[in-house]
């Protein structure tokens, strides 16, 4: 499943077991939709964190979009490298949580 991880940014928590553990303690369940970015692959992040959703593969998130988002049930938002995000994480405000350097904000 993950032999091309090492083309995409997120590879570096394919690696690790603890992410997925502090997301289900944020309350992230199984069967719950959120979105990480950035990822442009159809879904690498998303099996990493056995989680259901939506990556950048077909979209670009802005702080309009994401409430587009929430209305389709998405109640998370995993941001794994920052850089690209920096106005986005101004406008979200204080995050739920912190994993090391990814950002996890409840939408």
């Amino acid at each position: 499943r993950y032999e091309d991880a090492h083309l995409y940014p997120v590879n570096k928590y394919l690696q690790e077991d603890g992410l997925v553990p502090y997301i289900r303690k944020l309350g992230i369940k199984e069967d719950e939709k959120i979105i990480a970015i950035p990822d442009a692959s159809p879904q690498t992040i998303l099996c990493a964190l056995q989680t259901p959703g939506f990556t950048e593969y077909n979209e670009h998130y802005t702080i309009d979009n994401l409430k587009e988002f929430k209305a389709k049930g998405v109640k998370f938002l995993i941001i794994i490298d920052q850089k690209p995000y920096q106005e986005l994480i101004k406008q979200l405000g204080i995050p739920a949580g912190i994993y090391k350097d990814a950002l996890i904000f409840r939408l």
